[in-house]
């Protein structure tokens, strides 16, 4: 176990490190609304982008103790995200967008009520 003072040291590389990491889209085959064409997500953020504009929803943190820290996550709050929408003035709205580089790894997600049934995303 490392001593509590090198941890202290590490977290901030941790978190600049974690800053760097490129975002990896995913194509929206029906996850989300249909404008929708490409979609991130992250921790605290989900990213939409449609033909003429990116829609970044920012989830509020919860406010946390030092006791929290040693629990499991609990159930995201039901309060809704903040929301920046960007809008590409004059931009085709009807413009075909398409991804350029596949990457590695499947997107899955359960859909409805019925947890017996499976969507998966294009991403592989």
């Amino acid at each position: 176990m490392m001593p509590a003072g090198k941890l202290l040291l590490a977290q901030p590389q941790v978190v600049n490190a974690y800053g760097q990491l490129p975002l990896s889209f995913e194509a929206n085959q029906g996850q989300t609304d249909q404008r929708v064409k490409f979609l991130s997500h992250g921790s605290g953020y989900s990213l939409f982008l449609t033909g003429d504009e990116a829609v970044l929803a920012l989830k509020k943190p919860r406010a946390s103790t030092a006791r929290d820290r040693h629990r499991k996550p609990a159930v995201p709050s039901a309060e809704p995200p903040a929301v920046v929408r960007m809008k590409l003035v004059g931009a085709n709205a009807a413009a075909k967008v398409t991804g350029l580089a596949e990457l590695p790894g499947k997107s899955n997600y359960f859909i409805g009520n019925d947890p017996g049934l499976l969507h998966l995303s294009g991403r592989k």
